[in-house]
């Protein structure tokens, strides 16, 4: 399954670790923008956005994973 993840703290990158285990594929990490300045593109290919609108069209689920 293709997946897009909503934040990268703790909780979201043990979902990123336990959905990769698992063999889904995370396409698209949706990031506050300043947290973007040097991600992009992760090593394993996962677009790094700031927006919605950025998001890749084939996202099958997202998961929040945002803070409060």
């Amino acid at each position: 399954m293709r997946l897009g993840i909503i934040g990268d703290g703790a909780i979201g990158q043990y979902v990123r670790e336990k959905a990769l285990e698992r063999g889904h594929d995370i396409r698209a990490l949706l990031l506050r923008p300043e947290h973007l300045p040097g991600r992009a593109k992760e090593p394993s290919g996962t677009v790094c956005v700031a927006t919605v609108t950025e998001l890749p069209d084939d996202i099958d689920l997202m998961i929040d994973c945002a803070g409060h």
